[in-house]
């Protein structure tokens, strides 16, 4: 897929696919995708280490990288997207983020996946699809370390949010972090609350076009 570089307000490169959504709107507005949700993690969130899940072309971790994170896990399993992932944080020199080519779930398994024309950020998990990717569980895969404790996860990747909570369960249970996650509709909301309900998790606030919930934790 074609590709086009921009450089927001902020000097902050960007390597973004043609005639895209989210490249349109960054484009029109020369700043970040989703700005309004991320200015608030900006000035509400403290710092430590940030879990994008759904990152994408990196758009939310670079944010993440520059202004909020003392550092960034990333996960994006759609190979043409993680390669503009990993471009846009080699060129803007983000060595406090770590990016990996997979997607999160409650089992490790090789899944199909879609690719939804215009909008690289509805690309998802489906059994008519022709790209290959792999799923992981978050928590017996990796040890993060108390020094440096999770803050906060994002959540984003297309109806598969709900197995991503549930291969992390430990890690939230643990350090209780701020979650960001998308509800594209009321069901899924619903699901979500009575998932986080029992793990003390209430929802604050919503943002973005496609909705996207803030879930807080009742000791926070």
């Amino acid at each position: 897929m074609e590709t086009i570089n921009h450089t927001l307000k902020d000097k902050t490169k960007l390597t973004l696919f043609k005639g895209d959504h989210i490249t349109n709107v960054i484009v029109r507005s020369d700043y970040y995708y989703e700005s309004a949700m991320l200015l608030f993690i900006r000035d509400n969130i403290p710092k430590g280490l940030f879990i994008d899940v759904g990152a994408n072309i990196g758009n939310h971790t670079v944010f993440f990288a520059k202004y909020c994170a003392s550092s960034v896990m990333s996960f994006e399993p759609f190979p043409d997207t993680f390669k503009l992932l990993a471009k846009n944080i080699h060129q803007n020199d983000l060595e406090n983020t770590k990016i990996f080519n997979v997607g999160l779930s409650d089992t490790n398994e090789d899944i199909s996946m879609l690719a939804v024309s215009g909008n690289a950020g509805m690309n998802k998990v489906d059994k008519t699809g022709t790209i290959k990717a792999k799923l992981i569980v978050f928590d017996p895969c990796f040890v993060i370390s108390d020094k440096n404790p999770v803050t906060l996860i994002k959540i984003d990747c297309e109806g598969y949010e709900e197995k991503a909570i549930l291969g992390m369960i430990n890690i939230i249970n643990k350090y209780h972090p701020a979650l960001f996650i998308e509800c594209q509709t009321d069901k899924e909301l619903f699901e979500m609350r009575k998932l986080l309900k029992p793990l003390g998790y209430d929802d604050r606030y919503k943002f973005n076009a496609t909705p996207t919930y803030f879930f807080s934790h009742q000791n926070k």
